[in-house]
């Protein structure tokens, strides 16, 4: 059942329990993915983080060292001025582009999400730097001729994942802006 203004606000089946059971996982997926890219929505990131952080302090309370994030940082280049231009469907399907870029680059391991309208985080836990590096490289790779800057930063033990997300989101900025310098 859905309120006036279109959000659910209850679930009514008349059917066996299994219907009922399969209703509930795909309005479980629709509440954790981003409905244009099928990837996991920021709603879903911060819940995700909250549960990396408890495992971090669970590591550091058993006086053990807390596992490693590596966080990626993408953000579209000119896609307001796509929509502009071209309209909201094309701007649409480069979100749709590169967010397939994202799923077919990285493991099933690696966690992507869209974390605003033209922007995506990687989260990649219990890696290296090195590995992070190379997840990136890979990522630049197969994003070549796609308007995206990537920017990466590597958590450390000690530090929260939310400041590795802003770091990263600061390297991005500067990718950004060493791109637009080259154009």
């Amino acid at each position: 059942m859905f309120s006036p203004g279109g959000g659910l606000i209850g679930i009514r089946c008349d059917k066996r329990p299994d219907d009922y059971y399969r209703l509930l996982l795909v309005c479980e997926d629709a509440a954790c993915k981003d409905a244009l890219t099928g990837i996991f929505n920021r709603h879903f990131l911060i819940t995700e983080v909250e549960w990396l952080e408890s495992l971090r302090r669970r590591q550091r309370r058993h006086h053990q060292t807390a596992f490693e994030v590596g966080v990626i940082f993408g953000d579209i280049d000119g896609l307001k001025k796509t929509n502009d231009i071209k309209g909201y469907a094309a701007g649409d399907a480069l979100i749709q582009r590169i967010a397939d870029v994202f799923k077919k680059t990285l493991r099933e391991s690696d966690l992507v999400f869209r974390y605003g309208g033209d922007e995506f985080v990687v989260l990649l836990p219990n890696q290296t730097r090195e590995e992070t590096e190379i997840v990136l490289h890979r990522l630049q790779s197969a994003a070549k001729g796609l308007p995206v800057s990537l920017g990466i930063f590597f958590v450390d033990s000690e530090m929260p994942i939310d400041a590795g997300i802003e770091k990263a989101g600061e390297a991005m900025k500067k990718t950004k802006a060493a791109r637009k310098s080259v154009l």
